[in-house]
């Protein structure tokens, strides 16, 4: 059973999801899709919100009953949704199911770092209870196994269906629907618009490149980073104040068929965020044949090759911007070659059919193929104090069960706070009988 979103606004998870189900892989598995996407709006009240959490909650329950899965491969995106889908990784391993967790998020350990001692020894008791962490990059990698076992951790690049880029609209057509002129060297963002992806840096670079080459059009693609902050207006007004209104056109969130659109129409992909971890952005660049332009920060390094598919540069420097945009824009083979090259490595490593339905299944498999590790017989009580922790399975850095009963920074029902006891509950057919079994293991 695959978990995550897949309905808009559109962005990494949702298009990787889309894709994996459209894919092969569901001939090799019964692939179940609980579609987990938000459904309230923006200015929903915070009743609103936890209301229709919960009932995502009890559909998942209900399904996992239901359809009673081999194993529940649930996707996380942001930081603070971790402590939301650490609750789905609580449910299934009550329920008895194996669990992937597949860790999307660009800025987890910043997130880790900035919890509390509880907080921290929360984040490595879920990811504890899971059999499989399927992390983007080999860096994520070094850093999750300070959080959990180096032999539960799984590379899974990120992989993108190459199909609609191999029917890919001509450039003139593109450029016509879309009413950018032929003669401008186009460089793409596709993302949400705001600081973290370097919208703002891209407009102060704009009035370095435009000395240097006013055919340069920087065309920003995506929905406000913060509408409550309004960062598209804000950039607005700040293009106009530089004076830099004809190199920076900004254009809403497109759907999955603009998109293709907006790839064929560019010339190169530009991405210089502050915080990213595999962006998909940057992979369906290279299966349309763009160089790209991306900050070197997390797993990008490991998706560009220097100087061959693209340029990396440092984060928060609009000079290093304008100078990587000018080497591209003023040399049409070495675009071309780029791309070329980009496309290549693509197919190789970040190709949805190639590469990512091969190593998710085999992670599958494995899942599936391990006996779950069945807890030591409680000694008799004569031999042990009632009181005693010496059972209970907690994470490495902690102490105490009070470590983790109660973290002051995690906002997860308190019947799963402590759920070490019942790693594998294949017995247990509802969740009141698992809270009967908590009771008894308090």
């Amino acid at each position: 059973m695959v978990v995550g979103p897949t309905k808009p606004p559109s962005g990494g998870i949702s298009t990787l999801i889309n894709d994996m189900m459209a894919s092969s892989l569901g001939n090799k598995a019964a692939l179940i899709l609980f579609d987990n996407s938000k459904r309230t709006s923006k200015d929903r009240t915070l009743w609103q919100g936890v209301k229709s959490q919960l009932g995502i909650i009890r559909e998942f329950v209900a399904m996992i009953r239901k359809e009673k899965p081999d194993l529940v491969h649930i996707h996380n995106g942001g930081t603070l949704d971790f402590y939301r889908k650490s609750i789905d990784v609580l449910i299934a391993r009550l329920l008895g199911t194996k669990v992937v967790f597949h860790n999307h998020g660009g800025d987890f350990n910043f997130f880790f770092e900035n919890r509390s001692f509880f907080g921290r020894a929360y984040v490595k008791f879920i990811l504890n209870r899971c059999n499989k962490v399927a992390v983007l990059s080999q860096s994520w990698k070094e850093f999750h196994s300070k959080l959990t076992s180096p032999d539960r951790i799984r590379v899974v690049y990120n992989g993108v269906n190459s199909s609609p880029y191999e029917r890919k609209m001509h450039y003139t057509k593109a450029r016509h629907i879309l009413g950018v002129p032929k003669d401008r060297v186009v460089f793409l963002l596709m993302g949400v618009k705001g600081k973290r992806k370097g919208c703002y840096d891209i407009v102060e670079a704009a009035t370095l490149v435009k000395r240097m080459d006013p055919s340069v059009l920087f065309l920003l693609v995506g929905p406000d980073e913060n509408v409550a902050q309004g960062a598209t207006d804000e950039l607005d007004q700040l293009r106009k104040q530089l004076g830099v209104g004809d190199l920076v056109d900004m254009r809403p969130e497109a759907d999955e068929e603009a998109r293709y659109v907006y790839y064929a129409a560019a010339d190169c992909f530009l991405l210089p965020s502050y915080a990213e971890n595999s962006p998909i952005s940057i992979i369906e660049a290279m299966a349309a044949k763009l160089p790209v332009i991306a900050t070197n920060i997390a797993a990008v390094p490991e998706l560009i090759d220097h100087e061959k598919t693209g340029l990396l540069i440092q984060p928060g420097r609009p000079g290093e911007i304008a100078e990587a945009v000018v080497k591209l824009s003023k040399d049409f083979h070495l675009r071309k070659e780029m791309g070329r090259t980009g496309y290549k490595r693509f197919r190789r490593l970040f190709d949805m059919e190639r590469a990512f339905v091969r190593t998710i299944w085999d992670t599958y498999k494995e899942v599936a193929e391990e006996p779950e590790q069945k807890k030591p017989e409680k000694k008799d009580e004569k031999d042990q104090p009632a009181d005693s922790p010496s059972d209970v399975d907690l994470p490495s850095d902690v102490d105490s069960p009070s470590d983790v009963d109660s973290p002051s920074d995690v906002d997860s029902p308190s019947d799963v706070d402590s759920l070490s006891d019942v790693d594998s509950l294949s017995d247990v057919d509802s969740l009141s009988d698992a809270e009967r079994r908590l009771e008894d293991a308090a």
